[in-house]
C-alpha cells in the first residue's frame, strides 16, 4: 500500500522570555509553534511527534549549551526517517532528552529549577542571535 509523508516543520522564536515578548508576538508562536500540532494529530492519520533540541540551521543562531549537544541536521533527519518508518508515535533528540522529560514528571518543579540553574539551562538563550539578525548582518 501506498503512503505519502508529510512534513510540518515550521517554527518560531523570538529568544525573550514570555513576559518580555509581546502578545502578537506570543499568539503567533503559539499558533505555529503548538496549535497547529492538533489539527494534523485531528486527522486520520499516523502521526510522529519529534521534540528536537536545537539543530543548528540557523534559527537558534548564537544559542549556547553546555550540557546537550547542539543538532546537525543530518543525524536529526536520519532519525526522524527511522521513527516514521517504525510507527513511532514520538521521538525526544538526543535521546538522553527522554531522561530530562521523565524526572521533570518525578521531581517537584524547585528541584528541576536547581537542576536547571546548575546544569545552565537557562542560559543557553543569552546569546541568541537567531535567523533573521544573523541573516541581515551578511547582507
Amino acid at each position: 500500500m501506498p503512503f505519502v509523508i508529510f512534513g510540518y516543520n515550521a517554527g518560531v522564536v523570538s529568544g525573550k522570555s514570555f513576559l518580555s515578548t509581546s502578545d502578537q508576538q506570543n499568539i503567533l508562536t503559539m499558533n505555529v509553534n503548538a496549535i497547529c500540532h492538533f489539527w494534523a494529530s485531528g486527522s486520520e492519520v499516523k502521526t510522529t511527534c519529534v521534540c528536537p533540541y536545537f539543530v543548528a540551521t540557523g534559527m537558534f543562531e548564537g544559542v549556547r549549551s553546555n550540557v546537550l549537544p547542539i543538532l546537525q541536521p543530518d543525524y536529526v533527519t536520519k532519525e526522524v526517517i527511522a521513527a516514521i518508518l517504525t510507527d513511532q508515535e514520538m521521538i525526544v533528540l538526543p535521546q538522553i532528552g527522554n531522561l530530562l522529560i521523565f524526572l521533570k514528571a518525578l521531581l517537584p518543579v524547585k528541584a528541576i529549577n536547581t537542576v536547571e540553574k546548575f546544569l545552565g539551562v537557562h542560559e543557553t538563550m543569552y546569546a541568541f542571535k537567531g535567523r533573521h539578525e544573523s541573516a541581515q548582518k551578511t547582507k
